[in-house]
């Protein structure tokens, strides 16, 4: 299994359970604020407050990136699981679609992750 395959299943553990998926935010803490960005600071995906993280948000948590990350190789797998690719279409796919989906195309990103790997 090589890293990326493993970035992307340990981010997709993370955020299986529904109540620790987030959209319109990386992350977000027991009551739901976003602790990604507060009072014009910017927090990581990586802050001990969060419960919740976003589809790239998970990826930063478990391959303990800065929120400034946007060219790793999980989330580029995860672009092009989604049919596209660019640093901003991750975000707007996980706000557009359920939860089921984002499990799916996080099952696609890992096929292709270890189609790359062989």
């Amino acid at each position: 299994m090589n890293e990326i395959y493993s970035v992307l299943e340990r981010a997709q553990s993370l955020i299986r359970d529904p109540k620790n998926w987030a959209k319109e935010a990386y992350a977000r803490d027991e009551n739901g604020s976003d602790v990604t960005e507060r009072d014009c600071n910017l927090y990581e995906a990586t802050d001990p407050r969060a419960t919740c993280w976003c589809s790239v948000g998970a990826v930063l948590k478990v391959a303990d990136l800065p929120i400034s990350t946007d060219n790793h190789p999980a989330l580029s797998l995860l672009e092009k699981a989604a049919g596209g690719s660019g640093p901003g279409l991750i975000p707007e796919v996980n706000d557009g679609s359920t939860h089921a989906e984002i499990m799916a195309l996080f099952d696609k990103a890992k096929e292709l992750a270890r189609a790359s790997a062989a």
